[in-house]
């Protein structure tokens, strides 16, 4: 219902949207691990083929984690490319909006008896692929820290905080710089 996401013009269409999940690791040595998540599917559109394709899932990455020490290296690649547009609110009144999105970072962990010590830098490039949105492309940079103190085994109490900074390739959206905690 609604596939268009249209307050006047609503397309209905019956969707199939088979999907395979791949997870593979190889451990390179005890402390070593080398993994590729990659999930792959299918829009099938029955009314509107026109809107049928591909997808990757979020969370679809290559990542590789070194541990040296009390550090642990996390070394990572994240992408997602994806057609629907139900989860873009600035796409209102398209029923396909095709967009790819690249993480790539990385995270160290200090692990010293009961403090665990994080720090991480990510870089986005979000790309859409659809000519009437090149205004939703930019690139952001992300820095995260934390420190907890372990409770538990899995039990981790601790604060975080993160810095964003966002920039559009096109001037129509503001660049921006996001702060949390």
């Amino acid at each position: 219902d609604n596939i268009n996401v249209s307050r006047h013009e609503a397309l209905d269409d019956v969707i199939l949207k088979p999907f395979l999940q791949l997870n593979a690791s190889y451990p390179i040595s005890q402390k070593n691990l080398l993994r590729v998540d990659l999930g792959v599917g299918y829009d099938k559109y029955f009314n509107h083929d026109e809107y049928s394709g591909l997808r990757l899932r979020s969370g679809s990455q290559v990542s590789f984690d070194v541990a040296v020490k009390e550090f642990r290296f996390d070394l990572h690649d994240r992408f997602d490319y994806s057609g629907d547009s139900a989860g873009q609110a600035t796409v209102a009144d398209n029923a396909r909006f095709e967009y790819f999105q690249n993480t790539a970072g990385l995270t160290v962990d200090l692990d010293v008896k009961d403090l665990l010590l994080t720090a991480g830098y990510d870089h986005v490039n979000y790309i859409s692929e659809s000519s009437q949105f090149p205004y939703l492309d930019h690139a952001s940079e992300s820095f995260t820290g934390r420190a907890g103190a372990k409770l538990h085994p899995t039990l981790i109490a601790g604060v975080e905080g993160t810095v964003s900074i966002t920039h559009y390739d096109k001037p129509v959206l503001n660049d921006n710089t996001g702060y949390g905690g």
